[in-house]
């Protein structure tokens, strides 16, 4: 093989791994949903890749949210279920009181105004608390830390006294769609043009990929990894090392 035909069949692997994968059809078969009273319910999905048993998470949520009864939970489809309250205010200080979790797994939460539909997963809102680790300390303020947490997501509002509690490292609760890679790192620019890299600690975010990035599954779990692994047989075997180190991680393990 000359060196042409060996960067061609590179660059088509190159090619591949940056197809993007299509979405995934939802299976909506076997739902229980008669709630007409959409307004008191929230869509409920665990970020893990496999089927949450209802009964398990039923009992973990009655006892989690137990200052706000939950009335019922049904099922909407194999992956996400819909929690019924007593009133308006019971839904809204359960999602408000973010994050949730399911045996160490990140809840979804999504509220109701009308019957759910499967478009509504396409934006799975997590709420987590980040950590914000590398700022100096000069830029270590409520207002700039704010707006770097708007480059990772959607920051829950809370007191800017909060920063008061920040020495080393900036915390905030931020909202992230768990459909969506999460950052491990973000770069700014300082008012001084000092360039300067944070990296981001996702607190009790489950697990997490660090090829793919995203939330549900670990690295060894990854469906695409494990499928361009498989790829990788149909390739010369002189080709094997310089391809596998295309699917090394591409996230940092301090990222959860």
């Amino acid at each position: 093989m000359d060196t042409n035909q060996f960067n061609d069949l590179i660059n088509q692997f190159s090619d591949l791994l940056s197809q993007p994968e299509p979405t995934p059809q939802l299976d909506l078969q076997d739902s229980d949903l008669t709630s007409t009273d959409w307004n008191t319910c929230l869509l409920v999905k665990v970020v893990i890749d496999r089927r949450i048993g209802k009964q398990a998470l039923h009992i973990s949520l009655i006892k989690s949210w137990k200052d706000y009864p939950l009335l019922s939970l049904q099922k909407f489809n194999r992956y996400s279920y819909v929690a019924r309250f007593n009133s308006i205010e019971d839904r809204d200080a359960v999602y408000n009181q973010s994050p949730w979790h399911f045996n160490h797994d990140p809840l979804a939460l999504i509220k109701l105004n009308g019957p759910p539909t499967v478009d509504l997963l396409k934006q799975l809102p997590v709420v987590l608390w980040v950590q914000f680790h590398g700022i100096p300390s000069r830029a270590l303020t409520f207002q700039g830390v704010w707006k770097m947490a708007k480059l990772v997501g959607t920051p829950v509002p809370v007191h800017p006294d909060t920063a008061r509690l920040w020495s080393v490292f900036a915390r905030l609760k931020v909202q992230l769609n768990a459909a969506n890679p999460l950052k491990d790192k973000i770069k700014i620019t300082l008012p001084d043009n000092q360039p300067v890299t944070v990296f981001l600690y996702h607190e009790k975010a489950g697990k997490v990929c660090l090829y793919c990035g995203l939330m549900g599954h670990e690295i060894y779990e990854c469906m695409d990894r494990n499928k361009y692994m498989a790829l990788i047989q149909s390739y010369p075997a002189e080709l094997h090392q310089i391809l596998m180190q295309k699917l090394d991680p591409k996230f940092g393990p301090w990222i959860y």
